[in-house]
């Protein structure tokens, strides 16, 4: 009887997950679109880890899923955010690299958390540490809280992430690079600021950089902060994305002045439809004074 009840529960757990009814998407997000990025530039602000360290998060609603494939070809690695050259966290699919050993089961994700430092003669280190996704347990349309906490001290490099609630952390063997490269939220400029990294599909909202570790004291602890951040003595920047799609600025709550601001292929939207807008107002003035 033990044993009927538990594949029952099993049964109805995944009958839930197939049909569960997509989460909620406000007006007020940014929607990440192909070849185009939100980008913050202000050198020597984002990557100011020493000591106490840094923390940065975002609430992320995936529409798709990542192509398997290779995890370093151009465009495979879906951006969340990063700051080339220093850090970054993405989401990809499944490798079809050499050796069946190394596939997991087909529409199997990973989540990567990484630091970056660029060495003498244009090499590159990196330390990179995630969590696997098997396929049952992609986010799709839903909101999914991500955390990066790093921290530098000396010639080591702390890290300590979370996903969807649940962490684990590291140590790289050396310190995290330090670069004038903007902050970007997802997505990349096309052919620059690294390998592999492509524009996610799905929407992003509620992006925090704080000063120090939020998250972690406790071992094994687990984390749901609320869906819109606050803003308090530790914070670097927040945004809301208030502003909604389509914005020419999505400004820094923090009160910090450190707006974002659209790149790629959504600033040439924003443009288009500026024109747009300002032809049809010359129109209407036309037709006003024909009158």
């Amino acid at each position: 009887m033990k044993v009927k009840y538990v594949s029952l529960v099993c049964w109805l757990a995944i009958v839930h997950h197939c049909f569960a009814v997509p989460d909620e998407i406000p007006p007020d997000v940014f929607k990440a679109q192909r070849d185009g990025y939100l980008y913050a530039d202000y050198p020597g602000v984002f990557d100011r880890a020493e000591g106490e360290g840094i923390t940065i998060e975002a609430w992320i609603y995936l529409t798709e899923r990542p192509k398997e494939g290779d995890s370093f070809a151009p465009g495979r690695q879906w951006i969340i955010f990063a700051k080339p050259f220093s850090y970054f966290v993405t989401i990809t699919g499944r490798d079809l690299g050499p050796g069946p050993e190394r596939l997991d089961p087909e529409g199997t994700t990973y989540i990567y958390f990484g630091v970056q430092r660029l060495l003498g003669g244009g090499d590159l280190s990196s330390g990179i540490s995630g969590r696997v996704i098997p396929p049952h347990d992609f986010p799709l349309k839903r909101w999914v809280h991500v955390a990066y906490q790093i921290s530098v001290k000396g010639n080591r490099t702390k890290k300590k992430w979370y996903y969807d609630d649940g962490g684990s952390g590291s140590i790289f063997g050396s310190a995290m690079g330090r670069t004038d490269a903007p902050l970007l939220i997802g997505g990349t400029k096309r052919n620059g600021w690294g390998w592999g990294y492509g524009s996610m599909k799905g929407y992003i909202d509620e992006v925090r950089v704080s000063e120090g570790f939020r998250y972690g004291k406790k071992p094994g602890e687990k984390i749901r902060p609320e869906r819109r951040f606050r803003e308090d003595w530790r914070t670097i920047a927040l945004w809301h994305f208030d502003e909604g799609h389509g914005s020419r600025i999505y400004r820094d709550s923090s009160g910090n002045g450190y707006h974002l601001f659209p790149g790629g292929s959504l600033a040439t939207a924003v443009r288009s439809r500026g024109k747009l807008a300002a032809t049809w107002g010359s129109l209407k003035r036309r037709a006003q004074d024909a009158e």
